[in-house]
């Protein structure tokens, strides 16, 4: 994620190449993210960090704690530090980093590599107005930005953060029913991959709700209103329900581990 970040705002003119610093421990992590990227490439942060204006957390939630009391004080004050990782308050962060830097947490998605991802943005106490603005406007340069509260995060990871996978499950399902069915499975996936994208794109552009286009689409007596039934039936609202109630515990569960 950290990797597509860099490259969109690459791509974008947000940012060049050569005001960036990747930091990865892994060699051949470090070679995959830098070279097509062309950004500077270390391994120690200890010698960059001191001249750090911005520093995006791009970790596991596992590995923040122990990432932070490793090399969190050697962050400059004044930086601005970004954390896309799920289930890490800000207030952790903050209490990891107790030098005063202004902390910002971001949950994008992964559609961003296509510079159409989904960002929701939330500010920690010592983040000023104009430092939330400027990450809205870094993430809007990948896709759409959203400043929300940080107590809606968990439920924005599982709506929006885990979203996408939700997506690529039903394009799977709908592909796998089609090749059931039989139809070969390069026309079942572009058939459901193209209506998923069209779709989509109504509800952004049209101004209408999904309900009503929904209703719009759906014929009374006809196959549509048969197929949702036929969902109804078998749980389909219960079952994504569940999914968001569930990934939203997790986040919760992960603030936890690392109290």
């Amino acid at each position: 994620m950290g990797g597509a970040l860099a490259k969109g705002w690459i791509q974008k003119k947000v940012m060049k190449a050569s005001q960036i610093t990747a930091v990865n421990l892994d060699p051949a992590k470090r070679a995959g993210f830098a070279r097509p990227l062309k950004v500077k490439l270390v391994k120690d942060p200890s010698a960059f960090l001191k001249n750090a204006g911005l520093i995006v957390l791009a970790v596991k939630p596992q590995q923040m704690k122990e990432l932070l009391s490793r090399y969190g004080g050697l962050f400059p004050r004044k930086a601005l530090v970004i954390s896309i990782a799920a289930g890490i308050a800000t207030r952790q962060i903050e209490s990891w980093l107790p030098q005063g830097c202004p902390v910002v947490r971001v949950m994008p998605n992964t559609p961003l590599v296509l510079g159409e991802g989904m960002a929701a943005v939330a500010s920690g106490s010592r983040a000023k107005e104009a430092q939330v603005r400027l990450v809205l406007s870094l993430m809007a340069a990948v896709g759409k930005s959203i400043e929300v509260n940080e107590d809606q995060m968990d439920l924005v990871t599982a709506l929006s953060g885990s979203g996408p996978a939700y997506v690529f499950h039903l394009i799977e399902v709908l592909v796998a029913a089609g090749v059931k069915a039989g139809l070969d499975s390069k026309t079942a996936s572009l058939l459901v991959s193209q209506t998923v994208y069209g779709a989509s794109r109504m509800v952004l552009e049209t101004g209408k709700s999904p309900d009503a286009l929904r209703v719009q689409v759906t014929s009374p007596g006809g196959t549509t209103q048969a197929g949702l039934a036929a969902m109804d039936q078998n749980g389909f609202a219960q079952a994504v329900e569940a999914a968001i109630i569930a990934a939203t515990h997790r986040g919760a569960e992960l603030r936890k581990m690392n109290e």
